[in-house]
């Protein structure tokens, strides 16, 4: 997964969650013996790439309510 770390570190800025899209990978919840780790690496990265925006957008939303009280 290490590759998959680097390569989304220095992309995730650059990319919009919602244009990620894996039609190979199903998107309900297997056991651990029914998913490859390639799989499972894919979907992680794209969980982490989520996440990276979900905190994006709530510091923005902090800073913008801060300066709002401010003003």
């Amino acid at each position: 997964m290490g590759e998959l770390e680097e390569i989304g570190a220095d992309i995730c800025s650059d990319i919009e969650v919602d244009d990620i899209r894996c039609e190979n990978i199903a998107e309900k919840d297997v056991s651990d013996e029914e998913i490859e780790a390639e799989a499972l690496e894919r979907r992680m990265w794209k969980d982490l790439v989520k996440l990276k925006r979900i905190k994006e957008k709530q510091k923005l939303a902090a800073q913008e309510a801060a300066e709002k009280q401010k003003a």
